[in-house]
């Protein structure tokens, strides 16, 4: 494996992008462009229901996810959510296409796919959205701090002694895509809540069957 280069990133969004829409049984494109305004425009499709911006800088003068969706004659709804991870998620809509700006960082795009645009596809695909949350112990060794946005924090559960358990993952950043290994469930935390102990119930998002230990 080689470093990148001066203005080159690894891309593991795309990758997990094609995994995540494939689990669902839906097709995946993929074209990649710089943060250029007009070839951002030129990448985005005439024909996909469902349009998926990926990375980008979420902010600033070279966030232009949005702005090319504007400019395509995209009318956007929303440009973020009281989300951790994953506030700057932009919602649009043109005629009978979908589109969605994720946030860059891995983990904000995994918490926003299974949390917002999951339910997309399932509607797309003449699906009834829903999530599957069921409530567990928080089986890890610390508490689960709070936080001014609704966070959906990634966790694996498992089965011990007869019963569901949710680990949470270490998780430093949104930018911390170790932290996705073996997660197949989300823990739903209040916004401005209390600190949740471990051995306390919490509400999990359940988005895989879970394991045995």
């Amino acid at each position: 494996m080689t470093d990148p280069g001066p203005g080159k990133i690894r891309d593991t969004n795309s990758l997990l992008l094609r995994g995540l829409v494939s689990e669902l049984g839906a097709g995946f494109t993929s074209r990649r462009c710089g943060d250029v305004l007009e070839d951002l425009i030129s990448a985005i499709s005439t024909e996909e229901k469902l349009v998926l911006i990926s990375g980008g800088a979420s902010v600033g003068a070279y966030d232009f996810g949005a702005r090319a969706l504007r400019q395509a004659g995209f009318t956007i709804h929303f440009d973020k959510v009281n989300l951790r991870p994953g506030k700057p998620l932009t919602f649009a809509a043109r005629r009978d296409q979908t589109a969605f700006v994720i946030p860059g960082n891995p983990v904000s795009h995994f918490v926003c796919f299974q949390t917002v645009i999951r339910l997309a596809i399932e509607r797309l695909q003449g699906l009834t959205p829903r999530w599957s949350f069921v409530e567990m112990a928080h089986g890890g060794d610390r508490p689960l701090p709070p936080d001014a946005r609704e966070t959906f924090w990634p966790a694996r559960v498992i089965a011990r002694d007869g019963r569901l358990i949710a680990l949470p993952r270490q998780w430093s950043s949104s930018g911390d895509t170790f932290s996705l290994v073996g997660t197949n469930a989300l823990i739903r935390l209040p916004r401005e809540g209390e600190p949740i102990s471990p051995g306390a119930n919490v509400r999990v998002l359940l988005l895989d069957v879970p394991g045995n230990e």
